[in-house]
């Protein structure tokens, strides 16, 4: 079915995942995500434990 549909160009029967926040993408370092993600967590645990 989504094969005969991506054939016919119809996006009903695709599998469409990206959701609206799609547009907001960007290319960024993984390293760098990854380190920030890390501190955020980190200042969350601290606030939660004072």
């Amino acid at each position: 079915l989504r094969q005969a549909a991506a054939r016919a160009n119809d996006g009903d029967y695709l599998s469409l995942w990206a959701g609206q926040g799609a547009p907001l993408a960007r290319r960024r370092d993984a390293a760098l995500t990854t380190s920030q993600l890390v501190d955020a967590l980190d200042a969350e645990w601290r606030a939660m434990a004072a």
